[in-house]
């Protein structure tokens, strides 16, 4: 009995000494194999020994289980830049650092924590800009419990300078593909601001360019949305597109009409658009009034041959217009249409027995007319 007892003994004890070394060099894939080879004889010839190397795979297994938890990370970039998902990614760093702090904590874990996380460290980039950048962000940040781990914090700066530019540049441009532009200029600012020497820099400021002119692209369009014969919220509001085209004066500029559009609907297809991105002007349009007055004519109101002067005015316009590249005014004036006037009969409407004659009239404009009031306006 003392024989077989001595040779498991004497096998604990070299598996106890294989454990040992391959901790001290923090190597815990080869502690784990090691002490996989603990069968029941051992235990009971080697106590102390298999105890030993009980506990050092104990930490292994620990720190093992936060190494492939932190690989899993790295693995899907494809909703890293949703909130919820960032939120689940820094949460399972977190308790994947705390792992390994603990194991600092502990005496002689140093190269196998240290190990662990060079392994983490050395597998960035992620598989995903955005979510390489949640993970950056979290190594930036110092986080409470975990002050054993700022010994290693020359090696999470460089693992971050390394991967983050290029992250926040590529998520910059997943996001503005997927129309976040918001998110976008978020992600390219962040670069210039933290690493404005880097080889990305022109890069990201235009793709700052590209995402402002499309944020105000879009408040642009909301601004003007609207029925079509009431002034838009643009009118009282007004917001520069920078993307668009500059106001010349004495040049043609298409035009994006809000208002009424008794008139602006008879001007020519070219001087007009429906489209922001397409305008140089933005033209507030007021309800018409009278204007100048033209002409002065008699008319006899039937049964009673009564006779009643009427005068008929230009039809005048008051407008407002902004250049959308800046949203500046450029014009506050009214415009005056001409036409003919003086018809050889008229029709008005009385309400109830009181006849007090035909009011003032409008001149009649032709396309023309109506081209020719509005022309100066827009450069035509």
């Amino acid at each position: 009995m003392l024989l077989p007892a001595g040779f498991w003994r004497f096998d604990a004890a070299g598996i106890e000494r294989d454990v040992a070394e391959a901790h001290g060099r923090g190597d815990c894939s080869r502690v784990l194999a090691a002490q996989d080879a603990v069968r029941l004889p051992h235990r009971v010839a080697g106590a102390p020994l298999t105890a030993r190397g009980d506990g050092l795979a104990e930490v292994c297994d620990r720190l093992e289980g936060a190494g492939a938890r932190l690989g899993l990370e790295l693995d899907d970039g494809t909703r890293a830049a949703d909130t919820t998902e960032a939120a689940k990614v820094a949460r399972n760093l977190k308790e994947s650092f705390d792992v390994l702090a603990s194991a600092l904590a502990e005496p002689g874990n140093e190269k196998a924590v240290r190990a662990t996380l060079e392994r983490f460290l050395g597998a960035l980039p992620a598989d995903g800009h955005c979510r390489t950048v949640t993970v950056t962000d979290w190594l930036r940040g110092r986080h409470p419990g975990q002050e054993a781990l700022d010994r290693y914090a020359g090696a999470v700066e460089r693992a971050v300078t390394r991967t983050a530019p290029a992250a926040l540049a590529g998520c910059g441009d997943d996001l503005a593909d997927a129309g976040q532009w918001e998110e976008a200029r978020n992600h390219y600012r962040r670069l210039l601001d933290r690493y404005p020497g880097d080889e990305r820099a022109d890069r990201a400021r235009k793709g700052v360019a590209r995402a402002t002119r499309a944020i105000e692209l879009a408040n642009v369009t909301r601004l003007l949305a609207g029925p079509g014969d009431e002034q838009s919220e643009y009118c009282s509001a007004p917001a520069k597109y920078s993307g668009a085209a500059p106001y010349r004066k004495g040049r043609a500029n298409r035009a994006l009409f809000s208002g009424p559009t008794e008139y602006t609907d008879r001007l020519p297809d070219e001087w007009q658009t429906a489209a922001p991105a397409d305008a140089v002007l933005v033209v507030c349009v007021e309800q018409p009034e009278f204007g100048t007055p033209v002409r002065t004519c008699p008319y006899e109101r039937e049964p009673s041959g009564s006779t009643r002067n009427v005068t008929f005015h230009k039809i005048a316009v008051p407008v407002r217009a902004y250049e959308l590249r800046t949203g500046k005014l450029v014009a506050d004036r009214t415009l005056e249409i001409g036409g003919t006037s003086c018809p050889a009969v008229i029709t008005y409407y009385t309400v109830g027995d009181h006849d007090s004659g035909p009011p003032d009239q409008y001149v009649s404009p032709s396309d023309a007319d109506v081209r020719a009031a509005f022309g100066p306006l827009v450069g035509r």
